[in-house]
């Protein structure tokens, strides 16, 4: 239906939600975008890479599976899907981020698992894969990639993460409403400062 609409020039976005709980009992309900065919004139204007400085991120790591985390740790990238194709959104959405952005990711139910710079001491190194790999999970769903370097990051099964009501209540930062979406700096930091905490006390 989606594809259907977007070929007749339909804006079309599908958003899953979940219920989670939380130790105390509290739920609470997040949501991550499935599918994303909305026109282009519906997202911000982008500048280029020397228009602009390094900025804190959301990024939605799209998976809760513990061996997906592992990958991205392991293979010092995040990914993302999209259509899998040259010039998509996952294609643009790698190759906006400049060195010296902080990504900082994010789990649906988990909240903040991790934090990762774009490295500064080369250019971008991007990449398409043209179909999943052996012994790389994270390419069955996902093809598009960038390389980071992770600086804090939770184990594989999420422990010290920082969750999504705690963001919100503690911090003023909501969950991203779509794979990546900037954060102000200052509550970035706190944040960072805060899972660095939970990961090294």
């Amino acid at each position: 239906m989606g594809e259907w609409l977007s070929d007749k020039g339909v804006g079309f976005k599908c958003i899953q939600y979940s219920l989670s709980n939380l130790e105390d009992g509290t739920q609470y309900i997040d949501f991550s975008v499935v599918f994303d065919r909305s026109p282009e004139s519906t997202f911000p204007l982008s500048f280029s890479a020397m228009q602009r400085e390094p900025k804190y991120f959301w990024y939605n790591i799209g998976t809760t599976e513990p061996k997906n985390w592992a990958c991205l740790k392991e293979n010092s990238i995040v990914s993302a899907g999209f259509d899998g194709d040259k010039d998509d959104k996952g294609d643009r959405l790698l190759n906006s981020f400049i060195p010296g952005d902080v990504l900082i990711a994010y789990a649906n139910g988990y909240g903040a698992i991790g934090v990762a710079e774009i490295p500064k001491t080369s250019s971008s190194t991007y990449k398409l894969l043209k179909k999943p790999i052996a012994n790389d999970p994270v390419s069955e769903y996902h093809l598009h990639r960038l390389n980071v370097e992770w600086k804090y990051k939770t184990d594989d099964n999420f422990s010290g993460s920082i969750t999504p009501a705690d963001a919100r209540n503690q911090f003023n930062i909501h969950h991203p409403y779509t794979t990546s979406c900037s954060i102000e700096s200052g509550k970035a930091k706190r944040l960072i400062r805060a899972l660095k905490g939970n990961l090294y006390s």
